[in-house]
């Protein structure tokens, strides 16, 4: 039921800052063999003049029972300016632990984005689940963490330049298995930037509804309230996710 939705834009902070239509869930690599197709499509604060758009596309297989590859692209821009900025993601997922109440995960993902693609980052991370069912079928735990470096650009007076960045994001969230097709989550993001300047940013809190529908496609539902940050005001978000596995 839970696949890779959060991997475009959870790991990385700035990203998720950014309103991506990632959906609530934990991190689970695909069946071998099999091909996952998901889109995402949220909307951060509809009605504001601040108002964005974001949608994420998803292309996964497994290339064994523990280890999947990804790719992806996203697209982000204002409702009202009409612009809008692309990005694309490339990596894997491996499932190095697997017991009855205790997951580990490790990942490494690739993103390049920004004006002119002048922006690169790399980024592993790791996973931890909790479970009180092997099958996911009850409550768990679940802590994701990771760091990303790369290149950052940044306008001056004479143009912009180049420079050196690098961030920790983190993510706890908790679910309720209601039943074998219905799954509620709630998250909590937080983390360190270090552009523009360093500091600490909690960037909000998510509740998801996911549902199975069918034996091939889920249906991923989520409201996020984004915490201002210094002058900031309380923001929200809105997404829906699908997963079609072929």
């Amino acid at each position: 039921m839970m696949r890779l939705c959060f991997v475009l834009s959870a790991l990385s902070l700035s990203w998720f800052c950014a309103g991506h239509g990632h959906s609530a869930d934990t991190t689970e690599p695909f069946d071998k063999g099999a091909i996952d197709a998901e889109v995402y499509l949220g909307v951060a604060d509809p009605g504001a003049t601040t108002g964005a758009a974001v949608s994420d596309l998803v292309l996964g297989y497994g290339l064994t029972k523990r280890l999947s590859l990804v790719v992806g692209t996203s697209l982000e821009g204002g409702l009202s300016s009409g612009d809008f900025n692309a990005e694309i993601h490339l990596g894997g997922l491996c499932n190095v632990v697997n017991t009855e109440h205790f997951d580990l995960d490790l990942m490494l993902m690739n993103h390049g984005g920004g004006e002119d693609f002048q922006r690169w980052q790399a980024e592993p991370g790791v996973e931890l689940n909790l479970d009180s069912d092997g099958q996911r079928q009850g409550v768990g735990l679940y802590l994701r963490t990771s760091v990303a470096f790369g290149t950052h650009p940044e306008k001056t007076d004479t143009g912009h330049r180049i420079l050196f960045a690098w961030e920790v994001a983190s993510t706890l969230g908790a679910y309720w298995t209601m039943s074998a097709d219905h799954q509620l989550l709630v998250e909590a993001d937080m983390g360190m930037v270090t552009r523009p300047e360093s500091a600490f940013v909690f960037g909000g809190v998510a509740v998801g509804y996911n549902v199975v529908l069918t034996s091939w496609l889920e249906l991923l539902n989520q409201v996020t309230l984004d915490v201002p940050q210094g002058e900031e005001s309380v923001g929200y978000t809105l997404s829906l996710g699908v997963i079609m596995t072929l």
